[in-house]
């Protein structure tokens, strides 16, 4: 259970969250989504602190991949050093190039995000058929992601593919239930899943439950 009084206890909470998962099939499952439990991270002048950390102040520093936001970090360093003032003309334009970092950012992981998919298919097309084990990754009205263990692909069941009952959500304890038999899908449930369907055009994969 999270305690949310201060960012003291949250952080704690957390921690203890990923100890608890640690050896579990579920780990990866639980990581990501406490991920997306925090807020996202952007490039400003403003210092807000770091949510993740449950700091207060936090500073973007040097990275040996050497970014662009490196850059900007060591010509502040350099002007400081130098007992030279960065006044206002110059925190605005860094302010703008913070601002156009943050796009960047988000493009690019938006780029990494469809290659991933994009290999995802073509590694799967012509497996149809074949049978793999995996875990429910996500949950939506219409039906679930499954993750494979052998090679981390994503694909999707759809709720009218499983027969024989009426599948409701609980968007709460992220799980469908079976009106007649009341049978429970949740997130992090390990389940054997064949491949229905791949589309290497709109970049999805089909499943569905054996």
């Amino acid at each position: 259970r999270v305690n949310l009084n201060n960012n003291k206890t949250i952080k704690q909470s957390i921690n203890n969250v990923l100890h608890f998962a640690k050896d579990k099939p579920q780990k990866q499952i639980i990581e990501n989504m406490i991920l997306r439990t925090m807020s996202k991270a952007k490039y400003s002048m403003e210092n807000i602190g770091h949510y993740g950390l449950g700091f207060t102040h936090y500073l973007h520093f040097t990275s040996p991949i050497r970014r662009y936001s490196d850059i900007i970090a060591h010509r502040l360093l350099q002007q400081y050093l130098l007992d030279k003032k960065v006044d206002n003309s110059l925190k605005s334009l860094f302010e703008e190039q913070c601002e156009h970092l943050s796009i960047m950012e988000e493009n690019a992981v938006k780029l990494e995000r469809n290659s991933i998919k994009e290999f995802m298919v073509k590694y799967l097309k012509g497996k149809e058929n074949n049978i793999f084990k995996g875990i429910v990754s996500g949950v939506i009205e219409r039906g679930f992601f499954v993750e494979l263990f052998d090679n981390k692909c994503e694909g999707f069941i759809s709720l009218k593919d499983l027969k024989n009952d009426y599948f409701v959500l609980n968007k709460h304890k992220y799980m469908f239930i079976g009106k007649r038999s009341k049978k429970k899908i949740a997130l992090g449930d390990i389940v054997n899943v064949k491949i229905k369907k791949v589309n290497v055009e709109k970049k999805f994969i089909d499943f569905v439950l054996i």
